[in-house]
């Protein structure tokens, strides 16, 4: 699912996928400006800022159960 706004404001994206064994991920955002994600309701990585800078890298290792998982950014 993604919804882009015409001139400014939020955007969502969302997708789900299934692990099928107990398995270590690791997750990399790359943003100008903020952003947060979120695996199965919880925070995983963000940055908050409301002004654009020059893009960094954040990086998240979880650790997922077997079955299906969101992701929210």
């Amino acid at each position: 699912t993604f919804a882009m706004p015409d001139v400014s404001g939020v955007s969502y994206a969302e997708a789900f996928f299934e692990v099928d064994q107990a398995t270590d991920v690791t997750l990399f955002l790359s943003t100008q400006a903020g952003a947060t994600v979120l695996v199965d309701g919880r925070t995983v990585l963000g940055r908050a800022t409301t002004a654009m800078h020059d893009a960094d890298w954040r990086l998240a290792t979880l650790s997922l159960s077997p079955g299906v998982h969101r992701v929210l950014v």
